[in-house]
C-alpha cells in the first residue's frame, strides 16, 4: 500500500506477482514525506494514472532500485524488472523517464537506452547503473528481420540480467593495453517500454511484472508537473537516500530476515 496525503487514504497494488517486494517500502513509506512539497509529489504518484497502478508502481519500483546494494549484500538480490506497455501515444515513455530518469542530472542519458541499441551496448548501459534504473525504450513490431532479430536479444538479455541477478563475462584480449575479462551484471532496476509484449520469448516473460496502459490510462496534467518540478523529485529521493544511509544496518538486516519469507509467500 501507498499512502496519499491528498486523500487520506491508502492504495492496495493489486498484483500478486512480486508483491513481496512492495512490503519493504511500505516500511520506508512510513517514516518519510513530512513537507506539503513532498505530500504533493506522492500525491502525484499516487493519481498520476488514475485507478491503473502503473505510476504507483513504477515509483515504488524505483525506489526499491536505490537500494539495489543493500539488497545484494542482504543474499537477496533484485531479481525481477518492470515492463510499461501500451499503444503509441499513451506517453509510456514520458511516464517512465519522468519516474525514472528526471531525479539524475544525467544529460547524456546514461541510464537511457532503446531497442535498436546493440546487444553489447545494451548490456553496457546495464552494468554502469548501479543503485539506479535502467530504461530501455520502444519495444515494438518491425518488418526487417535484423531489426526484430536485435530486438529480441535485446528483450532477453536485459530479462536474464535483470531477472536472474546473474553476469555475463566478456573478455578483451582483442584490446591492447590490459587483457581483462569484464562482468557486465546488473546492480540496480530496468524498466522498459513497448507497443507490445515480447511473445517470442517467452521464458523471459516470467522474469518482470507486466503494467499495460491505455489511452486515457495517464493524467497528463499530473505529469506534467512531475516534469515541472524534478526538483521536488530530487529533494526526495535525497532525504530517502539519507534515511537509507543512517539505517543502513537495519534495513539490510530486515531484508535478509524477511524478504526470502515474502518471497515464499507471494512467488
Amino acid at each position: 500500500m501507498l499512502h496519499d496525503p491528498s486523500a487520506g487514504r491508502e492504495h492496495t497494488i493489486r498484483v500478486s506477482q512480486n508483491s513481496g517486494h512492495y512490503q519493504f517500502l511500505t516500511f520506508i513509506d512510513n517514516n518519510i514525506a513530512q513537507k506539503y512539497t513532498e505530500d504533493r509529489l506522492l500525491s502525484v504518484m499516487c493519481n498520476m494514472t488514475g485507478d491503473n497502478d502503473t505510476a504507483r508502481i513504477v515509483f515504488l519500483y524505483s525506489m526499491l532500485s536505490l537500494l539495489a546494494t543493500f539488497y545484494e549484500e542482504s543474499g537477496v538480490p533484485l531479481k525481477f524488472m518492470i515492463a510499461i506497455i501500451g499503444a503509441s501515444g499513451t506517453r509510456k515513455t514520458s511516464l517512465a523517464k519522468a519516474i525514472t530518469q528526471s531525479i539524475w542530472n544525467d544529460p547524456k542519458g546514461d541510464r537511457y537506452c532503446n531497442f535498436q541499441t546493440s546487444v553489447a551496448g545494451v548490456e553496457m548501459i546495464i552494468s554502469r547503473c548501479v543503485d539506479s534504473v535502467t530504461l530501455i525504450d520502444d519495444y515494438r513490431p518491425v518488418c526487417d528481420t535484423k531489426a526484430r532479430q536485435n530486438q529480441n536479444e535485446v528483450f532477453e538479455m536485459a530479462c536474464r540480467m535483470f531477472g536472474d541477478a546473474t553476469g555475463k563475462k566478456r573478455n578483451t584480449d582483442f584490446m591492447t593495453g590490459d587483457k581483462t575479462v569484464v562482468n557486465y551484471r546488473a546492480r540496480g532496476g530496468g524498466v522498459m517500454t513497448g507497443e507490445k509484449m515480447n511473445r517470442e520469448v517467452s521464458s523471459s516473460v516470467a522474469r518482470m511484472l507486466i503494467c499495460y496502459l491505455k489511452s486515457d490510462s495517464v493524467n497528463t496534467e499530473l505529469l506534467s508537473w512531475l516534469q515541472d518540478n524534478d526538483i521536488v523529485y530530487t529533494a526526495f529521493v535525497y532525504k530517502f537516500l539519507m534515511y537509507a544511509t543512517d539505517n543502513a544496518n537495519n534495513i539490510i538486516d530486515y531484508l535478509h530476515k524477511n524478504v526470502p519469507i515474502l518471497r515464499k509467500r507471494f512467488l
